[in-house]
């Protein structure tokens, strides 16, 4: 789906979002996004904790499964080195 909508920006550069944009992409105070400028155009993704992508399964998880999906968590968000 996609939903575009004006949103204003503060005095020191803040975007303000309303609740519906929030909402559809999952963004929580707090929270971090990648900003992406290209040509001119800004694209903002949210970047999900890995307590969020595990949810409850947290207590079941080996070490090596938490390791594997941080890597594979930090490769989406282009920081794995």
């Amino acid at each position: 789906m996609v939903y575009s909508e004006i949103v204003k920006v503060g005095k020191r550069g803040e975007i303000y979002t309303s609740s519906r944009i929030r909402k559809e992409s999952g963004l929580k105070p707090d929270s971090y996004v990648r900003i992406t400028v290209e040509k001119g155009f800004l694209l903002i993704r949210p970047i999900r904790r890995i307590e969020d992508l595990i949810g409850d399964y947290a207590d079941s998880l080996t070490i090596e499964e938490a390791e594997e999906l941080s890597i594979e968590a930090q490769k989406e968000a282009g920081i794995y080195e």
